[in-house]
């Protein structure tokens, strides 16, 4: 997915510090672990972000993305190349594709985990990192809550229902929402359905999907809404940029930092959009939403 350093919005606690050991000789200093499932089996395909703490002008204490990398096939992970400081570590599953499988309401999902194992950034671990120097031996599970459905359906403005339209259901900034972007497509009635939502405040978009290209050359089809994942409580983790580059654009990307295999490097912007509207998911479904699109010239 993403490497890059960029602003991200969010405040760690400068408590529980775990000191680096075991210096290792590579440029910079870096956080080696696995993630494993509860019975201790090996999660692969999990995203990793060292998040390192820094005082903004205010001098309030603000995280950015350092690094990132994903597990391998037996969980484990490694963020390399960090300089002096402190850092959060925070886990997020991959994006779901377009239209993922309806799940049943109520059914747990995973969610992005800060070590040692919560989706509350104020009880994340801050770990201390000097140069050239390794922290390893991090191991921890993803957090899970219950999730549910949103629905509703997708119409032209003369009111006529639109097929294969996706609707990017997005995470509001700067809200306590621990879930991340999800997305689905509307069927011939124009009738869409997003499931596995946490409790929380949303932004709602529907328009045509993006076509994009992977480093691999593959073609693949994502939602409306670029420049960054946001991933729990309004923590952006770097993503493409609407109609333009990756590598270098705004939360992807840098000097000598690739997006990993699959992540899309180039993404157009839609052709129909609709205005978003504000979605608030509760212990519940939420269904019976109208979006209404209209043609981007």
């Amino acid at each position: 997915m993403l490497l890059a350093l960029l602003t991200v919005l969010a405040s760690v606690p400068m408590s529980g510090v775990v000191d680096a050991q075991s210096p290792k000789p590579s440029a910079g200093g870096a956080i080696a672990g696995r993630i494993v499932t509860a019975n201790g089996e090996p999660v692969p395909s999990i995203v990793l972000s060292a998040l390192k703490q820094e005082p903004d002008a205010a001098g309030r204490a603000i995280a950015r993305t350092a690094a990132m990398t994903q597990t391998n096939e037996l969980g484990e992970f490694r963020l390399e190349r960090l300089s002096d400081g402190n850092y959060v570590v925070i886990a997020a599953p991959q994006p779901r594709p377009v239209g993922p499988p309806h799940r049943p309401s109520g059914a747990l999902v995973a969610l992005p985990t800060y070590y040692p194992g919560t989706a509350s950034a104020d009880a994340a671990q801050i770990i201390a990192i000097t140069s050239a120097q390794t922290v390893d031996g991090l191991q921890f599970s993803m957090a899970s809550t219950a999730g549910y459905n949103v629905s509703g359906i997708v119409l032209d403005e003369a009111g006529r229902p639109l097929n294969s339209i996706v609707v990017t259901l997005m995470i509001e900034m700067g809200s306590a929402s621990i879930g991340g972007q999800l997305t689905g497509r509307s069927d011939a009635q124009g009738v869409f359905h997003i499931s596995g939502v946490v409790p929380g405040s949303y932004r709602l978009l529907a328009g045509t999907p993006m076509m994009s290209t992977t480093r691999e050359g593959a073609t693949t089809i994502s939602g409306l809404v670029g420049g960054g994942v946001a991933v729990t409580g309004g923590v952006f983790v770097g993503g493409p940029a609407i109609g333009g580059p990756a590598a270098g654009g705004p939360g992807v990307g840098g000097p000598g930092v690739p997006p990993p295999n699959g992540m899309p490097t180039t993404l157009p912007a839609p052709t129909m959009i609709s205005v978003p509207i504000d979605v608030t998911v509760g212990n519940g479904d939420v269904a019976g939403l109208q979006l209404v699109v209209t043609i981007r010239k």
